[in-house]
């Protein structure tokens, strides 16, 4: 039977088909049917599609609601992976490490340079930064043939003789006293450096501009101008007083690539090579790699004068496999 709402309200239609078609089940069913009116049955209707809207909006809100603690959750876990991910490794902390301040003490008595054919001239190094720092401009062809032959007359190297280039990340520049240096007003606040007075006793030409007397027994000098009067010694090859002042640098500022570069030079001119490696190994450590390429170069003297000749072959492998600026000369030396 057409068992409809239509059909059961037509009370005719099932009185008619009530004895025909339907079993005594169904008659059961029918007479609590004609007890409602059409009325009751729109009330019935209405009231089921008020919960049919209820139960839309509900589910409308437990869906937004869920949506919203997924993203909130989806957030919270970038964040903790952007927090583990800003931890210091074990490498950043074994280099932080690497740069807190290891003085150097020179003896009291002068110390005599190398002979002057392997010195590391301050005229050589400026010709070198100059050549080095400025913007390479576009070869000619000739010239251009020539450092391909050059380069494919070279033996290759193991690939597993070369490590990594470290990755470029250049401070601000300047020169002073024709010397390259990295440029730390743009890095630090106000920079002073608090001088015992008997630093001070340097001679007039080189005189530290004093800017305030903190005690009786210090003076106040500004970073770049004490920096600038020892390049200006370094020029003059006085490399025992050079050292004195990049040890006074170092020993605020422990990772200063000016100090640590040109300290390494003077000490290598000196004969103290090994003190010249570990200035230069924690020049290699420096988040600035100004002068990384210099660090590589001078390194590789270090080991040729100290005659580690496993660390020799090591380096001069890496600076030739580099293909930079001092690769021929590395090419070259025995």
């Amino acid at each position: 039977m057409n068992f409809k709402r239509e059909n059961i309200n037509n009370i005719e239609h099932f009185n008619k088909k009530m004895k025909e078609e339907l079993d005594p089940f169904e008659q059961d069913a029918i007479e609590g049917w004609q007890e409602l009116s059409a009325d009751d049955l729109k009330r019935l209707d209405s009231r089921y599609a008020r919960n049919t809207l209820l139960m839309n909006i509900s589910l409308a809100v437990l869906f937004f609601t869920a949506f919203a603690i997924s993203i909130f959750s989806y957030e919270n876990y970038k964040n903790t992976i952007r927090l583990e991910q800003n931890k210091p490794s074990s490498n950043t902390i074994e280099k932080t490490k690497v740069q807190k301040f290891i003085p150097i003490k020179l003896p009291n008595k002068t110390i005599e340079l190398i002979a002057s054919n392997e010195q590391v001239q301050p005229n050589k190094i400026k010709t070198d930064q100059k050549i080095l720092h400025q913007p390479e401009e576009n070869p000619s062809e000739s010239e251009s043939l020539e450092k391909r032959n050059l380069a494919l007359s070279i033996e290759p190297i193991s690939i597993a003789s070369i490590a990594t280039v470290k990755t470029v990340n250049l401070a601000k520049e300047i020169y002073i006293q024709n010397l390259l240096v990295v440029d730390y007003r743009y890095y630090r606040g106000r920079d002073p450096l608090n001088l015992k007075k008997e630093l001070t006793g340097t001679p007039a030409d080189v005189a530290f501009s004093i800017e305030k007397t903190d005690s009786k027994n210090e003076l106040e000098v500004s970073y770049m101008n004490f920096l600038s009067k020892t390049l200006s010694l370094f020029n003059l090859k006085k490399y025992q007083d050079c050292i004195s002042n990049f040890e006074t640098i170092l020993s605020k500022y422990p990772d200063d690539i000016n100090a640590l570069f040109y300290e390494s030079i003077c000490l290598y001119n000196l004969g103290l090579n090994k003190d010249a490696t570990t200035r230069l190994r924690q020049l290699e450590m420096n988040p600035f790699s100004n002068f990384y390429e210099e660090q590589q170069w001078y390194l590789l003297l270090c080991y040729r004068a100290e005659k580690d000749w496993e660390q020799y072959n090591r380096q001069r492998a890496k600076v030739i496999g580099a293909k930079g600026y001092y690769w021929f000369r590395a090419q070259e030396l025995e």
